[in-house]
């Protein structure tokens, strides 16, 4: 029987397909079964009991529906259940999740419709005895059929653990090397008061924490933790003393251990704070409906019902606790995390994610694939494989923020001690063996055009990403997606020395001095500032020396403008693209002249700009806003040197990466980084190519 014979041939409903999971992923209803409200009701009063279903299911969510909406079925293998949507008009296209209603069986139940799978119903409130059995299931399926999991056999207890003698009965435990089964806490510490170890009162929590001046969210993860089973907690805040630098740091160090070794973190999500608690309630929305259906020829059944539960906050790690620095190594060194969201749990382990409404939930983007990110396997991987992984984790831990900045190194002091040895040394925050490359980082763009900061005590070298508190991100170069796998560019700097000064005995740790020196080749040039004016609010551009001319390069546009002295007033500017600026600004003389991209005001007499003839890019990205106020505020017509590190000659092109420096002592001297500079060129016009190349070559110590 091909797909051609008509539903009534099947013996299949015309509307609904008699919910038919083969039918309904055939090729022709990919897409979903989509008839109106009055065509499903009508099919529903001609005794179609899956029909009847479907609108029973509309009619309790939605009551006030008219019958013109378009009601669509969809089976798909992302979606666990059968899924019902419907638009107000046929020109919507996308569909909020309000409007999903999600079917399934109550577990133990059999239907004759195959399109119907078994899915548990939520538990309503994340705290509930329900929502514990629950996650002892989940455990308990993880131990036994996960084969990357890591099994819950004793481990060496850190430092310090909480002990949980019974409900309100806690205490400081000093171990001394003994193994058990304990769990972690992840939280957000927030602005309000969090109960805290200190010298002072460590001696006193060893006999008892008083429970009632617990915070709710530390109340509510030793409740859950002792439910479960658990009778050993680790919580930063007490089991660290926190007015110890010594202990701080040697505790610190400690993380890869501490939260690779714990059988599960509890990881309260969507708190801000430790006074929100772990603990949610379902939207009655989301809970399930539950109701019986009855068949002539079959024994009646239960299904469930409920509007469709996203997950878009988790996958995209917008909830309070994901954008917390400090929670990324956290999450990655555990090997079983529980998420506390608001309206159900999440369970993340090695093997996948699963939650209270679905058996398989999409695999934040942060994340890729689970298994790929757990660091215990970080140590078998080749160099370039873990070079990629280590750009990723700064890029993604440094869109997080931190409330203190000097947590920047211990905050990922976990992670850093995962890596294989072949990595080389740690120097702040970049590895030895991988270090040229890295060199080329780069601040992201922010489309607010927010400032950028220096961090306001000194915490890494300028050639360290940490140097600056924007989001970090490297060079992608144009060739790199037509690599079969990640290639090299050639370098053109040579490392001579290159070394760090940790503040502890610990290389991964806060750090107090840094210096790189680099060999190679270099252009100089200078920094130039827009002239003031209501149009000029574009960061600082550079004017490189290069044989003949002068070449200008600005961050906002990407686009590089070519001084020349052939360049006659009136000339119009246009784009890399071929488009006339249209921007019109008038000169002294009122003569009309299109502004270049970069809003400039060239009003300057001494030479008018034209945009380079070649298919040239350029991209200049400061580390920092080098023009405010302050003690690193770069004055116009500061003095810089840009330094040629590495790119791909190919393909008849030359791509770049150099890195912006200026003198920071001259009798010393040394040198800070400003930026990156990315350029482009066909190799006929690569004038800083070839500029470069009869350039001596230098060495520069850079701090």
């Amino acid at each position: 029987m091909n797909d051609n014979t008509t539903e009534l041939q099947r013996g299949y409903c015309n509307v609904c397909l008699s919910l038919d999971s083969v039918a309904l992923r055939l090729d022709r209803y990919r897409h979903g079964r989509e008839f109106t409200l009055a065509e499903w009701d009508l099919s529903s009063s001609s005794g179609c009991v899956s029909c009847k279903v479907v609108v029973e299911a509309i009619k309790y969510y939605f009551p006030k529906m008219e019958g013109l909406e378009l009601i669509t079925l969809v089976n798909s293998e992302k979606f666990k259940s059968l899924m019902i949507a419907f638009r107000l008009q046929p020109s919507e296209l996308n569909i909020p999740s309000d409007r999903w209603i999600q079917l399934s069986l109550c577990p133990g139940q059999t239907s004759p419709w195959s399109d119907l799978e078994i899915a548990q119903p939520i538990s309503g409130g994340t705290g509930s005895q329900q929502a514990v059995f629950r996650v002892r299931k989940w455990l308990d399926q993880c131990i036994r059929q996960h084969g990357m999991c890591k099994n819950t056999t004793s481990s060496v207890l850190p430092t310090r653990v909480i002990k949980i003698s019974g409900p309100e009965h806690i205490r400081l435990h000093i171990p001394n090397a003994q193994e058990a089964q304990y769990v972690c806490l992840s939280h957000c510490w927030g602005g309000g008061p969090v109960m805290k170890t200190t010298k002072q009162n460590l001696s006193e929590f060893q006999s008892r924490i008083p429970w009632h001046e617990l915070s709710r969210t530390f109340r509510e993860a030793i409740d859950f933790a002792y439910r479960l089973g658990f009778f050993y907690i680790w919580i930063d805040s007490l089991c660290i003393i926190q007015d110890s630098a010594e202990d701080w740091r040697h505790e610190g160090g400690k993380m890869d251990s501490i939260y690779a070794n714990t059988s599960l973190t509890l990881a309260a999500a969507k708190s801000a704070d430790s006074t929100q608690g772990c603990f949610g309630t379902s939207r009655s929305i989301h809970e399930s409906r539950t109701w019986r259906v009855s068949m002539l020829d079959s024994p009646s059944f239960e299904v469930h019902s409920r509007i469709r539960l996203e997950h878009t906050d988790f996958y995209w790690g917008t909830m309070p606790l994901m954008q917390r620095g400090w929670t990324y190594q956290e999450r990655l060194l555990s090997p079983r995390t529980l998420h506390f969201t608001n309206d159900e749990l999440i369970l993340e382990c090695l093997s996948g994610i699963t939650c209270e409404c679905s058996d398989d939930v999409e695999i934040p983007c942060a994340l890729d694939r689970p298994q790929n990110w757990w660091p215990k396997y970080w140590a078998q991987s080749p160099i370039k494989e873990a070079d990629i992984r280590w750009r990723y984790i700064i890029e993604s831990y440094t869109r997080l923020t931190l409330s203190f900045e000097s947590d920047i190194f211990p905050a990922l002091q976990g992670l850093a001690k995962m890596m294989p040895c072949d990595m080389g040394l740690y120097l702040a925050g970049l590895w030895s063996h991988t270090l040229p490359h890295n060199l080329t980082w780069h601040v992201r763009p922010e489309k607010t055009r927010a400032r950028r900061f220096r961090p306001i005590e000194w915490r890494a070298p300028t050639w360290s990403w940490a140097s600056t508190t924007g989001s970090i991100g490297w060079m992608r170069y144009m060739w790199f997606h037509q690599m079969r796998e990640y290639d090299t560019p050639e370098l053109f700097i040579t490392v001579v020395n290159a070394m760090c000064s940790p503040i502890a005995e610990d290389a991964t740790g806060q750090i107090n001095s840094g210096e790189l020196i680099l060999r190679g080749h270099c252009l100089s040039g200078m920094i130039h500032y827009p002239a003031s004016g209501q149009h000029c609010t574009v960061d600082p551009y550079l004017e490189i020396s290069c044989p003949g001319k002068l070449l200008s390069v600005s961050s906002q546009e990407n686009i590089t403008i070519v001084w020349s002295d052939t360049t006659r007033p009136g000339d119009l500017l246009s784009s890399a693209t071929g488009h006339l600026l249209t921007d019109f600004f008038s000169t002294a003389n009122s003569s009309p002249l299109a502004r270049p991209l970069s809003k400039f005001d060239f009003m300057s007499n001494r030479r008018n700009p034209v945009l380079s003839k070649g298919k040239g890019k350029r991209m200049l990205e400061w580390d920092y806003s080098i023009e405010m106020e302050g003690p690193h505020q770069v004055r116009s017509g500061s003095e810089i040197l840009i330094l040629k590190v590495e790119g791909f000659i190919t393909h008849g092109e030359c791509e770049l990466a150099w890195i912006v420096l200026r003198s920071v002592d001259e009798e010393a001297g040394t040198f800070e980084r400003l930026g990156l500079l990315y350029t482009r060129d066909s190799l006929q016009d690569a004038e800083l190519w070839k500029a470069s190349n009869i350039s001596p070559e230098v060495e520069i110590k850079i701090i």
